[in-house]
C-alpha cells in the first residue's frame, strides 16, 4: 500500500482481504514529507520551506518506493520471503492510486501489477470536471439526492453570489465572518466559497450511506428542511454556521490564509507544494458552462495560480510544465500507458472525471482494466468486503480478485 498526502496507516481493507485470499504479506510505505517521513527533520525555519520541498516530487516518491521494494527482502530476513519468486503488487487510492499505477509503469521489473482506486490520472491541475459531478450526485436518488435538492443548492449559491455583489454586509453577518474580514477582494471571497462549498464537495466525494452523520441524504435533508430556513440561502447559512465551534467565527481573509499556509512550519504546505509545483494535485475550479453549481467568479484557475505564486513563487508557466511532464512520463486517462493495472472508480466520485472509466481493446490487450461502481464514491472499493456492499460493489471487488488471480497464476483472462 503506497502512501499519499498524509500519514500512512497499517495496511487494511480490501487489499488485506485479497492478501489473505492469496497468502500474501501486506505492507504500507509512507510518502516522504508526510506523517513521520519528513526529510529533513526539525530544521530551523521549518521542514516545509521551498529549499526542502524541492525534494518533494512524484519521481522522488516513486524512487523511494522502488528502493523499498528493492531492499525489503534483504532488510527483513525474519520474514523469509522467497527472493526469486516474490511478486509485488502496488495498491493505492486517490493520489496514492496514481502512484500505484505509475509504479507499475516506471518500475515494471519491480512491480508485477497495480490496483489504482479513484486515481485521477488525468494530468490537469485546473480540475473543472469535479463540481459538475457534485451536483449530479446531489440529484441522484440512488444515494439520497433528488432534483429538489440539486435545485436548492443551485439557488442557494445564486443568492449568495447576488448578495456578495449587492449586499455584502448581510453575508458578513449571516456567516459569522470574523471581525476585520470584509470580503473586499475576490481572493477573500474565494476563501469564503472554499469553506461553504466544501460541505457539499466533501460529502459527495466520501458519501457513506451507512454513516448517519455524513452522507448525501443528510445534506439534502438539511437543504430541504424549511424549519431551519424559509429559503435555500437561509438553509445554506444554517448548514455552514453549524460547522463552526461555539463562539468561533469564519475566517475569510486571503492575506491571513497565505501567511499561515506559506509558513515553513505548516505541514499541510507539502501537499500544496505538490499541487502548485509538481503537477500532482487538482484544484477544483468552477465553470458554469460545465455545470458547476457554485460561484464561478471566486473559484477560477487564475486565482489558484495567484495563490501558488504568492505562496511558492511558482509561475503559471511552471505549473503547466509540471502537469505536462507528468502526462508525458505516465500517460493519462485518455492515453494510457503500462500494463497489468486495475483502475476502479465510482460514478458519483467527483475525481472520476480524471480517472479511467471505460475499457478499450487496446488497453485490455495489455491487461489494463477499468471497473466502475454504480453510485460509488471516492476510494469506496478499498474497504473490506461487507454485507452492506451493493451488488455493483460486490461485482467490482470480485473482478479485482479474478484479475489478480490471473496475474499471480500467469493466466491471461478473456
Amino acid at each position: 500500500m503506497l502512501g499519499g498526502e498524509g500519514e500512512a496507516n497499517p495496511p487494511g481493507g480490501h487489499m488485506m482481504d485479497l492478501a489473505q485470499e492469496f497468502g500474501a504479506l501486506g505492507v504500507s510505505v509512507e510518502h516522504r514529507f508526510f506523517g513521520e517521513s519528513i526529510i529533513p527533520n526539525n530544521e530551523p525555519g521549518g521542514n516545509f520551506t521551498n529549499d526542502h520541498l524541492r525534494l518533494l516530487t512524484v519521481n522522488q516518491a516513486l524512487a523511494d518506493f522502488a528502493m523499498f521494494l528493492g531492499t525489503f527482502i534483504d532488510s527483513n530476513p525474519e520474514i523469509s520471503l522467497p527472493e526469486k519468486r516474490t511478486k509485488y503488487y502496488t495498491f493505492g487510492g486517490s493520489y496514492s492510486g496514481e502512484l500505484a499505477s505509475w509504479m507499475r509503469i516506471k518500475y515494471p521489473h519491480l512491480v508485477a501489477g497495480a490496483v489504482a482506486s479513484s486515481a485521477p490520472v488525468k494530468a490537469e491541475t485546473d480540475y473543472y470536471g469535479y463540481d459538475p459531478i457534485v451536483i449530479k450526485a446531489l440529484r441522484d436518488d440512488r444515494v439520497g439526492g433528488s432534483e429538489e435538492c440539486g435545485d436548492s443548492v443551485v439557488n442557494a449559491f445564486q443568492d449568495l453570489a447576488a448578495r456578495l455583489s449587492n449586499d455584502v454586509e448581510s453575508v458578513l453577518s449571516d456567516f459569522h465572518i470574523c471581525q476585520g474580514d470584509d470580503l473586499s477582494t475576490d481572493m477573500d471571497r474565494r476563501e469564503l466559497l472554499d469553506f461553504v462549498s466544501d460541505d457539499f464537495m466533501a460529502v459527495v466525494q466520501y458519501n457513506n450511506v451507512n454513516d448517519e452523520t455524513k452522507n448525501i441524504g443528510l445534506s439534502c435533508g438539511a437543504m430541504l428542511n424549511k424549519t431551519v430556513g424559509k429559503t435555500p440561502y437561509e438553509r445554506l447559512v444554517s448548514m455552514t454556521v453549524k460547522r463552526l465551534a461555539p463562539g468561533e467565527c469564519l475566517g475569510a481573509n486571503y492575506t491571513d490564509a497565505v501567511r499561515v499556509q506559506c509558513d515553513g512550519t505548516y505541514a499541510e504546505r507539502a501537499w500544496l507544494w505538490q499541487m502548485c509545483a509538481d503537477g500532482s494535485g487538482h484544484d477544483q475550479t468552477c465553470r458554469k458552462v460545465e455545470g458547476c453549481p457554485f460561484i464561478e467568479e471566486y473559484a477560477t484557475f487564475g486565482q489558484f495560480r495567484e495563490f501558488c505564486k504568492d505562496c511558492f513563487g511558482v509561475s503559471g508557466e511552471e505549473m503547466d510544465l509540471a502537469s505536462l511532464t507528468t502526462s508525458i512520463n505516465f500517460g493519462d486517462n485518455s492515453t494510457l500507458g503500462g500494463s497489468n493495472i486495475i483502475y476502479v472508480n465510482g460514478d458519483n466520485d467527483p475525481f472520476s472525471w480524471g480517472g479511467v472509466n471505460s475499457n478499450s481493446s487496446e488497453a485490455l490487450s495489455r491487461e489494463v482494466y477499468a471497473f466502475v461502481v454504480d453510485a460509488g464514491s471516492h476510494c469506496q472499493d478499498m474497504n473490506h468486503v461487507g454485507d452492506n456492499d451493493s451488488e455493483s460493489m460486490r461485482m467490482v471487488k470480485e473482478g479485482k480478485k479474478e484479475v489478480l488471480k490471473g496475474w499471480i497464476n500467469g493466466v491471461v483472462l478473456d
